[in-house]
Order: C-alpha cells, then sequence, then structure tokens
C-alpha cells in the first residue's frame, strides 16, 4: 500500500505520544513502588505496558504501509507527587490527552482521504476507548 506521508508523519509523532505516556506510567509507577503503595505502583506498571502496546501498534501499522518509522525524542516524564491524588490526576490528563491526539490523526486521515488509516484509527480509538480501565474494560 502506498502511505500518505502527511499520515505516516502524524502517526510518526503518535508514537512519540504513546512512549512518552508509557515512560509516565513507569515514572508513576515507581515512584508508587518507592512509597510502599504497591497496588498503585501494579496498576499503573500495567498502564504503561498498555501504552507501549499502543505504540507497537502504530509501529506496525507504519511498517505495514511500507512508510518508515521514525520515533521522536520524548521528555522526562514527571517523577515526584506531592500527594497519591496529583499522580492519578496526571495520568487521566495524560489519556485525555492521548485521545484528542488520536481524534486529531482520526481527522486527519478523513481530511486526506486515507481510508486505511482512517480505519485503523477507528479501531484503535475504539478498543482503547472500550478497553480502557479508566471506563471499566480490559484488554481482551
Amino acid at each position: 500500500m502506498v502511505a500518505n506521508q502527511k499520515i505516516v508523519a502524524a502517526i510518526n509523532e503518535q508514537i512519540g505520544n504513546e512512549f512518552s505516556a508509557m515512560l509516565q506510567y513507569y515514572a508513576i509507577a515507581a515512584h508508587f513502588g518507592a512509597e510502599a503503595l504497591p497496588e498503585l505502583s501494579a496498576h499503573f506498571y500495567k498502564q504503561a505496558e498498555e501504552e507501549k502496546g499502543h505504540a507497537l501498534r502504530f509501529i506496525q501499522f507504519v511498517i505495514d504501509t511500507g512508510a518508515r518509522v521514525k520515533i521522536p525524542a520524548v521528555s522526562a516524564p514527571q517523577a515526584h507527587f506531592e500527594v497519591a491524588e496529583d499522580a492519578v490526576k496526571l495520568s487521566l490528563d495524560q489519556e485525555e490527552k492521548v485521545t484528542t491526539q488520536i481524534n486529531a490523526l482520526l481527522s486527519t486521515a478523513k481530511a486526506e482521504s486515507d481510508y486505511t488509516a482512517d480505519n485503523f484509527l477507528q479501531w484503535s480509538s475504539w478498543r482503547r476507548s472500550l478497553y480502557h480501565p479508566w471506563f471499566g474494560g480490559r484488554e481482551p
């Protein structure tokens, strides 16, 4: 399949966003581990792995289109929190931000008439919201 370069560039950027979310969740998990909160730590380690899975799906999509993956640099995550609520709020804000980013990607795919990317992104967005723990679901 022929890759739309505008979509590929946007998806490469999203790969960085997913890895950034992954690193943030690892940092939160480590914080809770250091605070002797093992259940919260385990939850955020699982969230980090989920974000990694999202990034890997985007990487595979780019490869499948015959394009090149270009993972952008990501900023260091916040690693210390005064209270647990701050970490949980940051994670919810992160999820909302990534959802907005994916919706913007979907809009770009539609505007570019890239039906393959549109289909992939709709499936990805649907799966993310359906199975996401914030919404009471879990990966099958």
